[in-house]
């Protein structure tokens, strides 16, 4: 019996039906942190920007808690779905899940991948602060 993972959310890779959680959480990181050193000369874009890093970042949270003692990492089939394009909504296939662990580790995603979430944190708790 196959285990089902709920995995929606974020965005997907180049225009396709791919999530790449590794490339994912390096823009977002470096989104937050643009956000931070430039937010004040963003304008009306600010917030745009916000509602990307929390849709990114509530995403990726999602994927390191899903089931414990795994971090997933990937979704969907990298050669199949990089040839296909449809919309989401339409797609009909089965959906290839990648995910680490203490026994199939890969350090660099999950260091990237953690190190986001303390970092949206330090954005949000700064942006809440300004808004006192």
């Amino acid at each position: 019996m196959k285990k089902t993972v709920d995995l929606r959310g974020s965005y997907y890779d180049a225009g396709d039906n791919i999530k790449f959680n590794f490339p994912m959480a390096f823009t977002t990181t470096m989104l937050s942190w643009s956000t931070l050193e430039y937010g004040g000369r963003m304008g009306s874009q600010l917030g745009s920007a916000r509602g990307a890093i929390w849709w990114a970042t509530d995403y990726l949270l999602k994927c390191a808690t899903a089931t414990p003692g795994k971090l997933y990492v990937g979704v969907g089939d990298p050669n199949a779905d990089h040839k296909c394009w449809e919309r989401p909504e339409d797609m009909d296939t089965v959906r290839s899940v990648y995910s680490v662990s203490v026994g199939n580790p890969a350090s660099d995603v999950a260091g990237e991948t953690g190190l986001l979430r303390p970092w949206c944190s330090v954005k949000l708790t700064l942006y809440t602060r300004s808004r006192s």
